[in-house]
């Protein structure tokens, strides 16, 4: 079971693209650190 889902996620800051398209999942039961 899917608790978290992030899809297709970019953060710019002005014209910096910190972070591009990225994507997880993050089921039941699992530990993030």
């Amino acid at each position: 079971m899917r608790v978290l889902e992030l899809s297709h996620a970019t953060k710019r800051y002005g014209a910096f693209v910190a972070v591009e398209d990225v994507s997880f999942t993050v089921e039941k039961g699992q530990i993030l650190s």
